[in-house]
């Protein structure tokens, strides 16, 4: 490099213009040289690139690091595990039925699964109730209160009066006098309170004739 400098002696102002033009030509073709991408693949027998800096462009040696950086998933023991949110746009297709709570679940196993409840449904619908329960399912009543309620607005009986008789002999009976319901008693009512001796209502008030007095029971 050091010579493209020495000129030859005894130029004419006109020949040395011409000679540093060339030398300069040679210069900036040597530097263009320097900064090029080599045309060939370099071989480095197998030794280590050490002391790569971080790609910061397409074109750049990207390191190990760099890998696990930008990588989609971690090798962790022997699974893939990926630590970032991941979306898939084309689909995520799997080789296997899922078997525990935590694996991807396919389309034609989760259709399995609906058919398998919308035809267990269907039969549930459709089919008769049993136990405390009469009539089909998805409307079934219940055996033991359906037929068995009754009610009485207002039991018989001569007013003013604390003894009536009611329309059945209940197992269960409510009774309301003037909008407040009554306690039911086993012995002699006192007030507030009613007892019931098969279909007769005996009241521990004394029922007037326009008060209300109302019995809702069950057989």
């Amino acid at each position: 490099m050091a010579d493209l400098f020495q000129l030859p002696p005894k130029l004419t102002p006109e020949q040395m213009v011409v000679e540093l033009n060339r030398r300069l030509r040679s210069i900036a073709l040597a530097l263009e040289a320097m900064t090029r991408p080599p045309r060939e693949a370099v071989n480095h027998g197998g030794q280590r690139l050490t002391n790569v800096g971080r790609a910061r462009a397409d074109t750049d040696a990207i390191t190990r690091q760099d890998l696990l950086d930008h990588s989609v998933f971690a090798l962790e023991g022997n699974a893939a595990v990926a630590h970032r949110p991941l979306i898939a746009g084309g689909g995520i297709r799997v080789g296997k039925i899922a078997r525990h709570k935590d694996e991807v679940v396919t389309l034609d196993q989760m259709g399995e699964h609906v058919d398998t409840m919308i035809a267990t449904l269907a039969v549930m619908l459709g089919a008769a109730a049993g136990g405390d329960l009469a009539g089909f399912y998805p409307d079934p009543t219940v055996a033991s209160v359906a037929n068995a309620m009754f009610e009485d607005d207002p039991p018989a009986g001569a007013r003013p009066g604390t003894a009536f008789t009611l329309s059945k002999a209940p197992n269960i009976v409510l009774v309301r006098h003037n909008l407040l319901w009554l306690k039911k008693v086993g012995g002699a009512p006192g007030v507030n309170e009613f007892s019931v001796a098969g279909a007769n209502l005996t009241t521990g008030d004394t029922i007037g004739a326009g008060d209300d007095l109302y019995a809702v029971g069950w057989v």
